[in-house]
């Protein structure tokens, strides 16, 4: 018959071969990881924000188009392992879905599934320009100047 210390240390044993096993299974463990929107100067690489993100959950830059000056709305996602996704413009202004060479329905949207990448915006005036990711808002004008370019982009919170 097995002690009691015996069987601890058995048990500790197929524990630890069990998570060595869930590992692989998740991803690296990444499923407890958090993924934050870097936003970063694209020139220097220096990050001024970063803003928690869940998969799958809309990140959306909205600002007002210099040259239609109108609102527009770009909906983002992450998915993890492929990167950022566009995947709704909307805007009241037609003039904003020709110049990106896109056809909106009839309640000024355009929905579809293109891979974006990192994402680099520039403008002479951030002013209108904020992003909104989970419950944080970001408004650039507080984190960048006019003229400057910026980087977004998903990484580990802990990088």
């Amino acid at each position: 018959m097995y002690s009691l210390k015996k069987a601890m240390g058995i048990m500790y044993n197929w524990a630890f071969i069990m998570i060595l096993c869930l590992i692989p299974l998740l991803d690296g463990c990444s499923a407890w990881r958090t993924s934050c929107l870097v936003v970063s100067d694209a020139e220097s690489g220096r990050v001024v924000a970063r803003l928690p993100v869940n998969p799958r959950e809309p990140i959306i830059i909205e600002f007002v188009n210099s040259i239609y000056l109108a609102p527009v709305w770009e909906t983002l996602v992450y998915e993890p392992q492929e990167g950022l996704y566009i995947v709704m413009v909307e805007s009241p202004s037609e003039d904003v879905f020709r110049y990106y060479g896109l056809e909106p329905d009839s309640t000024g949207k355009v929905m579809l599934h293109r891979k974006v990448g990192k994402v680099r915006l520039r403008s002479i005036d951030y002013s209108s320009h904020r992003i909104k990711a989970g419950n944080s808002t970001l408004k650039l004008k507080e984190v960048v100047q006019g003229g400057e370019s910026l980087l977004l982009d998903v990484k580990d919170c802990s990088e």
